[in-house]
């Protein structure tokens, strides 16, 4: 069953790495970095699976393959880390600086080639030094993550929180899976271990990552776009805040710009959008809103969103429905627009369209009476 296991799910991890180098429409740095950290993982997969088909002395190439798996090893996890990062980071570059990250796994290889690297003494603390590694580098993944939590979650669009969400998974499915193997590895260190409760432990982790690879599959085919750049990368950069005279003019602008090109007709609409079209820091547009306007992201542009539906709803005749109404508003739900409009006007949309008609049936009833007097 575990090699069957670790088979499948080795397949799975370099059929999606051979999608993501072949696939035209999600080729970008971050994603051959994640294709690169699926190559790795399926070829330790691979290399495990080969290890319990065949005896040491019968494994095909079995020298080449072993003085090749602690880099593999180590190169994989920081191949994770620089994927997070490439993400959340718009025209991300690598740099040769950061090749850095995988001096571990070039001492690994060379380091192999003399004896004292076949000691059992090394062997251990290779594999220690695996799951440090591997822990801290999923640990900085999700501390980049966090900082983008400060973001308020209505200033992303409903893309970017996706993309956020998948991050967040991906990395805490990592964790736990690491967590599954280390805890094997050290209670076997401790001489704590059975053949009953590592069996059990070796078939949870391999679970997991079956079905983390059927997810991820799932994922990437039910949400295409998911795999693309995520440009946030002005919420990691701090800058100092424009001049009051700036936010001043931009303010208005900002204004002009809403009623002109009615940006919040975007269901997808986030301050990172906005910022740009105004060619400004997203910190700035923050601070006018805050300064200039006492407001949110969220509340300056579902303010226009509201103003919009009253619109639609005070002109319908043809008595249409607040999907449509909500939807041509700019709305991406139900419940978020009935919220945010009972927020913005003290009533919900049954109780606002029910008063307009009440308004607008004297005047039927006055004209029908100018023309019965004519």
């Amino acid at each position: 069953m575990i090699s069957s296991l670790m088979m499948i799910a080795a397949f799975q991890f370099l059929f999606f790495a051979l999608f993501l180098f072949v696939n035209n429409r999600s080729r970008s740095v971050a994603n051959t970095l994640f294709a690169l950290f699926l190559l790795g993982k399926g070829t330790i997969l691979g290399y495990n699976t080969l290890l319990s088909l065949f005896s040491g002395s019968d494994l095909p190439f079995g020298l080449l393959i072993e003085q090749t798996y602690f880099a593999v090893l180590l190169v994989y996890p920081p191949l994770l880390y620089l994927y997070v990062k490439a993400s959340v980071t718009k025209e991300f570059k690598f740099m040769k600086w950061q090749l850095a990250h995988f001096i571990p796994a070039f001492a690994a290889l060379i380091t192999h080639q003399f004896p004292i690297a076949q000691s059992q003494v090394l062997i251990y603390f290779a594999n220690a030094f695996y799951y440090v590694q591997a822990a801290s580098y999923a640990l900085f993944g999700l501390i980049l993550l966090r900082r983008l939590s400060q973001v308020a979650k209505s200033e992303l669009s409903f893309k970017q929180q996706s993309i956020k969400k998948w991050l967040a998974t991906l990395l805490g499915v990592f964790l736990v899976i690491l967590a599954i193997f280390a805890t094997d590895f050290v209670l076997s260190l401790l001489g704590l271990s059975s053949e009953v409760v590592s069996l059990g432990l070796m078939t949870s982790g391999l679970i997991m990552l079956f079905l983390f690879a059927n997810g991820m599959l799932f994922n990437s085919m039910r949400n295409a776009p998911l795999f693309s750049d995520f440009p946030l990368d002005p919420f990691l950069k701090k800058e100092k805040p424009l001049p009051r005279v700036v936010n001043e003019r931009a303010a208005g602008e900002l204004a002009e710009l809403m009623k002109r090109e009615r940006l919040f007709l975007d269901p997808d609409l986030g301050l990172s959008g906005v910022a740009q079209t105004l060619d400004i820091h997203p910190r700035s547009v923050s601070l006018i809103l805050k300064h200039f306007y006492g407001q949110s992201f969220s509340e300056f542009i579902n303010g226009y969103r509201v103003r919009n539906a009253q619109k639609l709803i005070e002109q319908d005749t043809s008595n249409r429905t607040f999907m449509d109404i909500l939807m041509d508003s700019g709305f991406r739900s139900k419940s978020v627009f009935n919220a945010t409009f009972k927020k913005h006007t003290g009533m919900t949309p049954t109780t606002f369209r029910d008063r307009c008609q009440k308004t607008s049936l004297p005047d039927v009833i006055e004209n029908r009476s100018e023309v019965l007097s004519t």
